[in-house]
């Protein structure tokens, strides 16, 4: 009984598909077949009962997952923490980012390890936050960073920054000339621009910080995308919550409401159980 075998087999049971199991360990199909064939005659059991097309875990396959993957964590992370910074990584790792992070959280640290580990290939896809949990929390995905993502038994979460959630317009918008109770009276006759709420998201689109000081939530363009919003805002009379940093675009301006404070975060998210190698280690800061 090997290290890979029971690796091919644990990755093949969290996704009851060997075509999923090898795209994500970068393996071909066959490999992971003839493994899994070598493990059940090894055990004289049948861990993998046909159904179809499809495979499912037979009674003993799914106690035997139970029991040995607690100890290929523990060995993954008993590698992890040892193994040298130096050590030349190769194969497919695949992230995510929500639109408009890469940029800040993501290239810097790319550009780094694409020199230092020439053979190793990263795969990125930008979308929005839930997606970005989704794939993570599925093991489709080896990385992420995203907008405060709710606690999940699924992720291991790293906070990178935190992060003020402004009211933003566009610069001249009429509500700039405004201050205090009319300036948040005013909002109603305006356009307001509001970001979806998706499952494993903290901060949906009433946030209780505009709760709490009265101001109306009529939104008029539902958005997926913060860069979608802001180019909206920048060319409209629309207004929208949206974070501190998409400020740096020159075209946009924050409405200064006393009281209103609303807090968010940008985290890297790792699947439960897949640690990084130590150079990786660097995109969540526990380096």
């Amino acid at each position: 009984m090997k290290l890979d075998q029971l690796t091919y087999f644990l990755e093949t049971a969290k996704t009851q598909h060997i075509g999923k199991a090898s795209r994500r360990l970068n393996v071909s199909p066959s490999a992971i077949s003839h493994s899994i064939a070598a493990l059940e005659e090894e055990l004289g059991q049948v861990l993998f009962e046909k159904v179809g097309k499809s495979i499912s875990l037979s009674a003993t396959g799914r106690s035997f997952a139970e029991k040995i993957e607690p100890h290929l964590v523990a060995l993954s992370r008993a590698k992890e923490e040892c193994q040298s910074e130096n050590v030349e990584l190769e194969g497919i790792f695949r992230m995510a980012a929500t639109h408009g992070l890469a940029e800040t959280f993501l290239v810097p640290i790319l550009t780094e390890l694409a020199e230092e580990h020439p053979k190793l290939v990263f795969e990125y896809y930008s979308l929005r936050s839930a997606q970005v949990i989704e794939n993570v929390a599925r093991g489709d995905l080896d990385f992420g960073i995203c907008f405060a993502p709710t606690a999940s038994p699924s992720l291991v979460i790293h906070s990178l920054r935190k992060e003020n959630l402004v009211i933003a317009v566009r610069k001249n918008h009429p509500l700039t000339k405004l201050k205090g109770h009319e300036l948040v009276q005013s909002l109603a006759k305006y356009p307001q621009a509001s970001p979806k709420a998706f499952v494993g998201i903290e901060v949906c689109e009433e946030h209780p910080a505009m709760v709490k000081l009265g101001i109306p939530f009529k939104p008029t363009f539902i958005y997926d995308s913060y860069e979608v919003a802001c180019e909206a805002i920048s060319q409209g009379l629309y207004w929208s919550l949206v974070p501190q940093l998409y400020l740096e675009r020159e075209t946009l301006v924050k409405l200064e409401i006393p009281g209103f404070e609303a807090l968010t975060q940008v985290c890297a998210i790792t699947p439960k159980g897949r640690p990084l190698p130590k150079a990786l280690q660097r995109f969540t800061g526990t380096r």
